[in-house]
């Protein structure tokens, strides 16, 4: 069994890994004959994944799936480390016959696993579950169809709040007591003529669009047109697909900056721990596809003065307030400090658990966009006007170095790199490590075969120092004797 890798990808490839926190590029390639077009087209492609970045680390459902994903890891972590020898011996063969320690289809989990890894199983399974539905179902098979899914969703909201209270959630009694977390409304997806559209899309749809704005300014327009024609085939592929479904329920044509604000009201929900202390939430209010199609099915009776304003903190504000309440569906916030460091060389030096400190590092970029939004929303929910026009000079003044717009581990031509500015190359090291290793305990739980590493740069593995301590490393943190291998 493989294990899913969830990606926000380009139409030209790159894509931003949310396995391993990686943005994976390749080096620019220059047409001598036409170095303005090349260097736009990597421009194009680098803020494209880096609209991912902000995008999904500055909104409440990037955050609620962060958390989700860290959960899981802590509980992974927790079960093969309580495992005595004879266990791990004997899962260790049940999975080089197939069979995974936490597996959807075990017909006898109780006969294999005990009342106590039964336990874990099923949280385990619940928080898996609850992260690819909220951000792609399709991705989910025959196995995970047959999951209670309205409890799995609840129980991991449940979970989440009650392993994060204090920290980056809101504080709350202990799980037991008082009232958990109730999940209202029945939970369905959202399908169009063209198939289901998913929060993942709906992040897609939004970069491509941030690529168009880009299109306004001067270096681009420079450039050869058909950039411009690749990114209209791109929009008439499945990137371009919640656009069309926004345009039907609105009935009637929707300019891309009003697609955007609608994608941004959508993947903004309210969540439990997060933006209140209330314990009830409908799914309607919580899934993202269903916000975004409740409120194209409004916009066009929105005010059209603001429909029709070019985006600014006042007038995104105006009309996300307004789509509100039209559809009764709140526009989430986060309230707790989700983050008590103050640099990206603490999140790496810190004493942390693997699976906590990448986390950790994503979590803190997201305090610092979060304050983005509270000031300049506009800048979040469209993402390519800070490359057009007066939004650039933010980047050329030293005073406003706005360094956490952009994804801090890269992989260029499948070689690590890291901000040198920040880090150090030992801190770099680190936060290789941790994300090599968090990102394991999918395959050492749920997966079957040898490690992954698709997710991870390639030309650190042809290292045999690096290979090996790697190696020595993730089989003191799973107990089984995985290891990864050269390229």
């Amino acid at each position: 069994m493989s294990v899913y890798t969830p990606r926000l990808l380009s139409s030209s490839g790159a894509e931003l890994n949310l396995r391993s926190q990686m943005l994976f590029l390749d080096h620019t390639n220059v047409n001598t004959k036409d170095l303005i077009t090349s260097i736009a087209s990597w421009n194009q492609r680098y803020i494209h994944e880096s609209s991912h970045w902000a995008r999904f680390h500055g909104c409440s459902v990037g955050i609620l799936l962060v958390i989700l994903r860290r959960t899981r890891d802590l509980l992974a972590a927790h079960t093969l480390e309580q495992l005595d020898v004879q266990d791990v011996a004997r899962f260790y063969r049940e999975r080089l016959d197939g069979a995974s320690l936490f597996d959807y289809l075990d017909k006898e989990p109780l006969n294999r696993l005990g009342k106590l890894l039964l336990s874990q199983r099923q949280d385990w399974l619940d928080l898996h579950f609850a992260y690819q539905v909220l951000l792609e179902p399709k991705f989910l098979g025959s196995a995970h169809g047959q999951w209670p899914a309205k409890d799995a969703i609840q129980t991991a909201l449940e979970i989440i709040w009650h392993q994060s209270s204090g920290d980056e959630m809101l504080l709350r009694t202990a799980r037991g007591q008082g009232s958990g977390v109730r999940l209202g409304g029945q939970v369905a997806l959202v399908a169009g003529g063209e198939g289901i559209v998913s929060t993942r899309l709906l992040f897609e749809c939004a970069a491509v669009l941030d690529e168009l704005l880009l299109q306004i300014g001067s270096f681009n327009r420079m450039a050869d047109p058909a950039l411009l024609k690749m990114l209209g085939r791109t929009l008439d592929e499945d990137y371009g697909m919640p656009y069309r479904f926004a345009e039907e329920l609105a009935g009637g044509n929707l300019d891309p900056i009003t697609v955007l604000t609608l994608i941004d009201f959508a993947i903004n929900p309210v969540v439990p721990g997060l933006h209140t202390q209330e314990t009830n939430i409908d799914w309607r209010e919580i899934y993202p596809p269903l916000r975004f199609a409740e409120a194209a099915h409004v916009i066009s009776s929105c005010s059209s003065e603001l429909r029709a304003s070019w985006p600014s903190a006042e007038a995104i504000t105006l009309l996300q307030e307004e789509i509100a309440e039209r559809t009764g569906l709140r526009m989430g916030i986060v309230l707790p400090d989700l983050s008590p460091v103050s640099s990206m060389r603490e999140c790496a030096t810190r004493i942390r658990h693997h699976t906590q400190r990448i986390p950790d590092l994503t979590l803190f970029y997201s305090s610092k966009l979060l304050h983005d939004r509270r000031e300049n929303p506009h800048l979040l929910s469209h993402y390519g006007l800070n490359f057009v026009d007066k939004g650039v000079l933010r980047f050329v003044d030293p005073e406003q170095d706005i360094w956490w717009m952009f994804p801090p581990l890269r992989v260029v031509a499948g070689r690590y790199s890291w901000p040198a500015d920040r880090i150090n190359i030992d801190e770099a090291t680190t936060l290789f490590f941790e994300s090599a290793i968090s990102s394991a305990y999918d395959d050492a739980t749920h997966g079957v075969g040898p490690l992954s590493r698709t997710h991870l740069p390639s030309v650190e593995f042809d290292d045999d120092e690096i290979l090996s301590a790697l190696n020595a490393e993730i089989r003191r943190e799973i107990r089984f004797p995985l290891s990864w291998s050269k390229s």
